[in-house]
């Protein structure tokens, strides 16, 4: 899948690229999901968006300012998931460039093929 999240080489995409993305592959976005939003794994990290799938599953988005930030911010997120028993951290985060989206619970194939082209 060709990704739609911005240029090509180590340009960094920006939040507006990757809402445009997830919009126009079908997904609803909304504000951060309150659940995962408030949810301690995420703490340190701050989610600009939601993207919800017609099955209800969701990815929240964080777009950093540079990469080895959100490099930063991913280990952060995969190490307090996996302190609160979640098994598949690896499954449920995606780090592109600057970019990272965390689902909330296990993601379809499909699902994470759009999230992580959208992601560029």
């Amino acid at each position: 899948m060709a990704g739609c999240g911005g240029g090509g080489g180590d340009d960094l995409v920006t939040r507006g690229e990757v809402r445009n993305c997830l919009a126009q592959q079908g997904l609803t976005l909304k504000a951060p999901s309150g659940a995962t939003a408030g949810y301690a794994p995420l703490a340190s990290a701050s989610p600009e968006f939601a993207a919800y799938f017609a099955d209800g599953r969701y990815v929240n988005v964080v777009v950093a300012r540079s990469e080895v930030r959100a490099r930063r911010e991913v280990a952060d997120i995969k190490s307090a998931l996996q302190t609160f028993g979640v098994t598949d951290a690896k499954n449920r985060v995606i780090l592109s460039r600057n970019a990272a989206a965390i689902f909330d619970k296990a993601p379809q194939p499909a699902q994470r093929d759009v999230v992580a082209g959208c992601l560029g």
